[in-house]
């Protein structure tokens, strides 16, 4: 955890904005004077955008850990499309909703600041999930509260999915700018465990549940216990950001922003966004379609039983 110096030599690194070149130091989070920070004090500078990546990949993991029951809340035993496509409709509208998300949250970011970004994403993700714990369905309500309980899921969904882009986006910018540039490799990939630890906490809730409640009990109201258990861990996570402080590398960068975001992003960053892009799609085709949907497949096709699907 001793302090090293920085191995970044030579001549200076440049960035062009607007057509001028630019410092990096002035340009970009990565501030290559930037002391190198221990690993403990850079926990703690940067356990809020963590909280927040954590209270996101919880509250996804919570939907897809518990598609069976969901499927049997809302759709009646012959509805074979509903019960194929349904509940899986529901979660792409959340994925489809990332990429507004992401710009919205992004623009609130730059131009206001890592740190309302950060907490309006998360209270955003908590009010969902928690609402989608107390929609009515088919099964406790009848077919027609069922089939208001499901549009309003999507709606959940799709402002879900928005705050989660944009609080993942926000805490990567925000755990840059914590971190020395030698250290950027390793912030990004505590923002990764972190998101798997929210994963892992909601599917072995939900697989506890499924392992430990009667089924026509888990049905009725043991599904809602993860969705609902996000609102008082939420609201402690959200209490903890408020104390957070903007870095002074987002102040000296938006001291020296033109002000024209998107205008920047587009005219000096093609080449990054497409290779962004490219990797996030290939990143997300094959961990939603294959993690995530893993327990579903399992079940649907009389491989396993619910309980087994879920501990596999």
């Amino acid at each position: 955890d001793s302090p090293r110096p920085s191995r970044m030599g030579g001549p200076t690194a440049l960035s062009y904005i607007d057509g001028k070149a630019m410092p990096l130091s002035e340009s970009t989070p990565l501030n290559p004077n930037k002391t190198y920070m221990p690993v403990s004090q850079l926990l703690w500078a940067i356990l809020p955008a963590l909280l927040g990546n954590v209270v996101e990949f919880y509250d996804y993991a919570a939907y897809t850990s518990l598609t069976p029951e969901l499927t049997d809340n809302f759709y009646a035993e012959d509805d074979t499309v509903g019960r194929e496509f349904g509940v899986w409709i529901a979660f792409a509208v959340g994925q489809c909703a990332r990429p507004i998300g992401a710009l919205i949250f992004g623009y609130i970011g730059d131009k206001y600041g890592r740190r309302p970004a950060i907490i309006i994403g998360t209270i955003g993700m908590v009010i969902c999930t928690t609402l989608i714990g107390v929609v009515p369905t088919r099964r406790c309500c009848g077919e027609s509260w069922g089939q208001f309980g499901f549009a309003v899921t999507i709606a959940l969904r799709l402002v879900q999915g928005m705050c989660a882009a944009g609080e993942l986006a926000s805490a990567a910018a925000f755990s840059l700018e914590a971190a020395a540039p030698q250290q950027a490799g390793f912030v990004i990939g505590l923002l990764a465990c972190s998101g798997t630890g929210g994963f892992l906490i909601a599917s072995g809730i939900a697989a506890l549940l499924e392992n430990t409640m009667e089924t026509e009990s888990l049905l009725d109201w043991g599904w809602r216990l993860p969705f609902v258990l996000a609102l008082p861990v939420g609201v402690a996570f959200v209490c903890y950001q408020m104390t957070m402080q903007e870095s002074a590398e987002f102040q000296h960068a938006k001291e020296h922003s033109s002000g024209h975001v998107f205008k920047e992003l587009f005219a000096n960053y093609k080449l990054h966004l497409i290779i962004c892009w490219g990797f996030t799609a290939s990143h997300a085709a094959w961990h939603y379609g294959t993690v995530t949907y893993a327990k579903d497949f399992l079940y649907t096709a009389g491989l396993c039983d619910v309980r087994t699907a879920g501990i596999a």
